[in-house]
């Protein structure tokens, strides 16, 4: 793979993470293929367009805060590390560490698979 798909890979997942945090499903949507296959690994799987904008319906309504902090593109994948901060629908605040790994595909997502740690405050 040329330099130049992997940097356009990378480029896609940039905004990617930016129209996550914006909450842009348009965007979001149009990045994928359409038979998208998201592993949220040890949760669920979300598997097409549908399911996935079902879950974004489900989570928007308080956009959240993505703190990238590594990421690394190699051939068709992107991987991606950092922080995520939110606020879940009970008004309580989740904030945690994930890493995504992309499968691209024609320049498009084709492959997600999210590991999302909570970061829980340990008592003294």
């Amino acid at each position: 793979m040329d330099i130049d798909t992997i940097l356009k890979n990378k480029k896609l997942i940039e905004d990617f993470d930016k129209a996550f945090a914006a909450v842009d499903l348009e965007f979001i949507l149009s990045s994928m293929t359409d038979d998208v296959k998201w592993n949220m690994m040890g949760s669920k799987v979300m598997t097409g367009k549908a399911d996935v904008k079902r879950m974004m319906d489900d989570v928007a309504s308080t956009p959240p805060e993505i703190i990238p902090t590594n990421m690394v593109a190699e051939g068709d994948r992107v991987i991606t590390e950092g922080v995520i901060k939110s606020v879940r629908k009970n008004g309580t605040p989740f904030k945690a560490y994930y890493s995504d790994s992309y499968l691209i595909v024609n320049g498009k997502i084709k492959e997600m698979n999210s590991y999302v740690i909570e970061i829980k405050e340990l008592p003294l």
